[in-house]
C-alpha cells in the first residue's frame, strides 16, 4: 500500500508536491505503518530531549548571560512550533485524510466554458508560482542554521550542552533540521493548496448560480435539478471549511503566539552583537516563521472572501428561484 500512496494524486493537483513532502517526512495521513509510527515517535523524543535542554539552559543562564538565555529560548520555541505540527498531523490524521479524498468529488474546471477554465488557470499558476517561492524560502533558513558548524564552529542550535561529543550533537541537529523543514514545508502548503483549492471551487459555484439564473426559462424539472446540485455542493464545500478549521485550528492559534514570541526573541538577538552567523541564522528563521504565519492569515482571508461572495450571490439567485418556485 505504502508505494502507491505517493503517486494516489494527479501530479497536476496542487496539493501532489505538500503530500509528496509529508511522505518523505512520514507524516502522510495514509502512512498508518509500524515504521512511521517508530520514526515519528523517535523524533518526538528527540525534539523533546532538545526542549529540555534549552529548558535547561534558561533556568542556569537568565541570571548570568541574558543573551545565552534569548538564543536558549529561540531553540525552545523551533521545538515546541515542531512538535506542535507533528501532534496536530498525527492527531488529525484521519481529518485530513478525508480532506484529501474528498477532493475527488471537486467539480473541475473542464467542465465549465473557456473563460472559467482560464481564470482558473491563471489562479492556479498563481498559487504554484507561491508556494515554489515559499519552498526555496523554507530550505534557505535551515541552511542558515546547518552552516554554523562549519563557518563558525559553534552548534546551529543554542542549549546546555550535555557531555557529548560535538559531532554527533551536529549530525543529529541536521538529520531534525531535515525532518523541522519538511514538517514545516508540508504542512503550510498543504493547507495553502487545499484553501486554494476550496477558493476555485467557490468560483465555479458562483458560475454555476449566474449559470442557472440566465436558464431560468427551461423546464421546471431541469432547473430544479440544477438548483439540487448547486444547493448539495455549496453545504459540502461548508463541511469542508468546517473540517478543514478543525484539522488546522490548533496550528492557527500556535503560529500567532510563537510569531510574536519569535519575533520578539529575534530582534533582541539580532540587535545584540555577537556572531554574524548566528545574528543572520536568527534573522532568517523569523522572517519564515512571518511567512508562516501569513500562509495562513492571507489564504483564510481569501477563503473568507469567496464564501462571502457566494453568500452575496445566493441572496441575489434565491429571488429568482422564489420567483420561478411560484
Amino acid at each position: 500500500m505504502d508505494s502507491s500512496i505517493k503517486t494516489s494524486v494527479d501530479g497536476d493537483d496542487l496539493i501532489a508536491i505538500p503530500l509528496k513532502i509529508l511522505w518523505y517526512a512520514r507524516l502522510h495521513p495514509l502512512l498508518n505503518s509500524w515504521r512511521s509510527t517508530l520514526h515519528n515517535t523517535t523524533n518526538l523524543i528527540l525534539f523533546s530531549l532538545f526542549l529540555a535542554l534549552a529548558i535547561i539552559g534558561i533556568i542556569n543562564s537568565y541570571k548570568e548571560n541574558i543573551y545565552f538565555t534569548a538564543e536558549c529560548l529561540e531553540t525552545s520555541l523551533l521545538a515546541i512550533q515542531t512538535i506542535g505540527k507533528i501532534l496536530t498531523l498525527y492527531v488529525h490524521k484521519e481529518i485530513l485524510l478525508q480532506l484529501v479524498i474528498q477532493r475527488s468529488t471537486f467539480w473541475k474546471p473542464i467542465a465549465f466554458a473557456k473563460q472559467v477554465q482560464q481564470e482558473c488557470s491563471v489562479i492556479r499558476k498563481r498559487v504554484k508560482k507561491i508556494l515554489r517561492c515559499y519552498y526555496i524560502l523554507g530550505f534557505v533558513s535551515p541552511i542558515t542554521y546547518d552552516l554554523q558548524p562549519i563557518l563558525a564552529g559553534t552548534l546551529p542550535l543554542t542549549f546546555y550542552r550535555p557531555p557529548v561529543s560535538f559531532k554527533y550533537l551536529v549530525v543529529m541537529i541536521w538529520y531534525l533540521s531535515f525532518f523541522t523543514t519538511a514538517t514545516f514545508i508540508g504542512t503550510d502548503s498543504l493547507f495553502y493548496s487545499l484553501v486554494a483549492s476550496l477558493c476555485l471551487q467557490f468560483k465555479l459555484l458562483k458560475y454555476k448560480l449566474k449559470e442557472n439564473v440566465a436558464s431560468s426559462e427551461e423546464s421546471d424539472n431541469k432547473f430544479w435539478k440544477k438548483v439540487k446540485e448547486v444547493v448539495d455542493h455549496h453545504v459540502f464545500l461548508l463541511s469542508y471549511c468546517q473540517k478543514l478549521n478543525t484539522a488546522f485550528q490548533s496550528v492557527f492559534l500556535m503560529q500567532f503566539l510563537l510569531l510574536v514570541a519569535n519575533g520578539a526573541v529575534a530582534m533582541f538577538i539580532f540587535m545584540e552583537p555577537g556572531i554574524l552567523s548566528n545574528r543572520i541564522k536568527c534573522f532568517a528563521h523569523f522572517v519564515r516563521t512571518l511567512c508562516d504565519a501569513a500562509f495562513y492569515c492571507v489564504s483564510v482571508e481569501f477563503l473568507t472572501d469567496s464564501v462571502c461572495s457566494i453568500k452575496y450571490q445566493g441572496k441575489l439567485v434565491q429571488f429568482f428561484f422564489v420567483g420561478k418556485s411560484n
